[in-house]
């Protein structure tokens, strides 16, 4: 069984997170300054040469523009990508809570 490396980004800054809202469900773009922080991520992650193979992004308009913003900094635009359904990332970060939570009780 081959090992897989996890990369979990979260998405760049937002209108909502410029004036204190809680986003939840809702939606709102990035803001100039949370693209321009993806936009070095990706750079970063480019300098970095990691290979990756696949992108995966929740459905929500600014994980999406999130995604699309790493992939053309890395020059990666035509890996493959999938959009997931918000349940599926609502499992996946029950689990990294999980996986955290576990870390931290290592570290004690």
């Amino acid at each position: 069984m081959s090992k897989v490396k996890l990369y979990i980004a979260r998405h760049g800054k937002t209108m909502f997170n410029t004036i204190g809202r809680a986003q939840g469900w809702s939606d709102s773009p990035l803001t100039p300054f949370g693209e321009e922080g993806i936009r070095e991520l990706g750079v970063g992650l480019k300098a970095a040469g990691i290979p990756f193979k696949a992108a995966y992004s929740s459905d929500s308009g600014r994980t999406i523009q999130t995604m699309d913003i790493i992939l053309r900094e890395t020059g990666l635009e035509t890996i493959p990508s999938s959009i997931l359904h918000w349940t599926t990332v609502r499992l996946l970060s029950l689990l990294m809570k999980m996986v955290d939570s576990h870390w931290k009780h290592l570290a004690i």
